[in-house]
């Protein structure tokens, strides 16, 4: 019976190494990718929409040559810890509310 345990015990403590080093091989694959943007409530961003495929912010009509990112919004507030809320124009017919990953900063052109 005690045989019988400590190869389940041996078992176990197998399986948990096997669990944690698979763990950390996909926590470190999930954080090459992310970045952690701190942005400012009165900065202004450009927002990404092209999984939108939006219109009313952008005059073409061909969706393979709309624009990645339009023009810079201004940041009203943090929503949660990801998430911002936009000032858009009422034309857009959008929830104001993005991600982080829909927004990057506005480079500033210096002359």
């Amino acid at each position: 019976m005690e045989c019988e345990l400590s190869a389940r015990d041996e078992v176990i403590n197998k399986v948990k190494k096997e669990l944690e080093k698979i763990q950390g091989r996909m926590k470190r694959y999930f954080n090459q990718e992310r970045r952690d943007e701190v942005f400012e409530p009165v900065q202004y961003l450009h927002l990404q929409l092209q999984p939108y495929q939006q219109k009313s912010l952008n005059k073409e009509f061909n969706v393979r040559l709309l624009q990645w990112y339009y023009m810079p919004f201004k940041i009203l507030e943090w929503i949660g810890e990801v998430a911002f809320k936009v000032d858009l124009p009422p034309i857009s017919m959008l929830h104001p509310e993005f991600h982080v990953t829909m927004l990057k900063k506005r480079k500033e052109i210096l002359i």
